[in-house]
């Protein structure tokens, strides 16, 4: 899914870019710009995307970027030594879902 949804995940998060997925994404959009906008309208048993980190090569780097992203060595030194990427915590998503009196359902929840 990494693949399917890099472009948008690392772009403006317009509709224009949106990927064609089987779940919906969740991730933070202004509407108008400046004022957030953090609801999603989804049917019941919708399945959830949420990318918590991510990395790729674009412009600002933080480190020296793995050349060869298939080699696993490489991408584990560049996501975790302190002289790269440097994670050593990634935060812990939880949820909470809430039924209002109208019938929506309200989410929240992340940990850091």
């Amino acid at each position: 899914m990494a693949k399917a949804t890099a472009f948008f995940n690392t772009g403006d998060h317009s509709a224009a870019t949106y990927p064609e997925t089987p779940f919906q994404i969740l991730y933070y959009r202004e509407n108008p710009p400046g004022t957030p906008d953090l609801t999603f309208n989804v049917r019941p048993g919708t399945t959830l995307y949420v990318p918590i980190f991510l990395a790729d090569d674009s412009p600002p780097i933080l480190g020296n970027f793995p050349t060869n992203v298939n080699n696993r060595n490489d991408v584990l030194t560049y996501f975790y030594s302190l002289q790269q990427l440097g994670n050593i915590s990634i935060p812990e998503l939880w949820s909470t879902a809430r039924r209002t009196r109208s019938g929506q359902i309200t989410w929240s929840g992340w940990d850091w």
